[in-house]
């Protein structure tokens, strides 16, 4: 897929992006050779950065806020959270993610002390 891609869009393709590192320890190394421009890694800090550089404090607090509230609108109706500050249910729930036995719309909050 990563050389179908700029094969296909060819001189129409501006960026190119490596996105996420659930499983970093298999991520493989760029390929070269492939047409297009060289795939650059998305890493979500540094974008934020960027964007308080460009944009200013202000107006990126803003954005975030205005993009959070939307997607907030858009979980409110399926998801279901779950908070806890007892040490043995945040136990509980991580090992739960960890086996993938979390359903897509159950969000876990924990705060430990």
């Amino acid at each position: 897929m990563r050389a179908a891609v700029p094969t296909h869009l060819g001189d129409a393709l501006k960026h190119s992006a490596r996105v996420g590192f659930t499983h970093w320890d298999a991520l493989a190394p760029v390929e070269t050779g492939l047409a297009g421009p060289t795939p650059r890694l998305f890493f979500t800090p540094d974008h934020i950065l960027e964007r308080r550089q460009e944009w200013g404090a202000e107006l990126l607090a803003a954005r975030l806020s205005g993009a959070w509230r939307g997607f907030l609108g858009y979980v409110k109706p399926w998801l279901v959270t779950e908070h806890t500050i007892v040490r043995a249910d945040v136990e509980r729930m991580y090992r739960k993610v960890l086996d993938g036995r979390t359903p897509p719309e159950k969000a876990y909050v924990v705060s430990i002390a």
